[in-house]
């Protein structure tokens, strides 16, 4: 069920992606400030909370690589910074 949730969103935002984004760069950096505002969210939450939706944002980072320019090393910043910190 967990990673059927998973697959939905990511799916989601790629197919969102595909839709409507590609010719507007802001739209890109909208999506972008709401992953980087999530992941720093779910650093707040409990240690079980944030081992469950891990995996969903990962996920969302590898499935945009391809997608726009420079998306995909923005979501891959954002996470890898907040994965390093404490």
């Amino acid at each position: 069920m967990k990673a059927a949730a998973e697959q939905a969103i990511a799916d989601w935002h790629h197919a969102f992606i595909n839709e409507y984004g590609y010719e507007d760069e802001s739209f890109f950096a909208a999506l972008e400030r709401m992953f980087s505002r999530a992941v720093i969210l779910l650093k707040t939450q409990d240690a079980s909370t944030q081992d469950g939706l891990r995996p969903c944002c990962q996920r969302i980072v590898d499935e945009v690589c391809g997608m726009g320019w420079g998306h995909h090393d923005e979501l891959l910043r954002c996470w890898t910074e907040a994965s390093s910190k404490s």
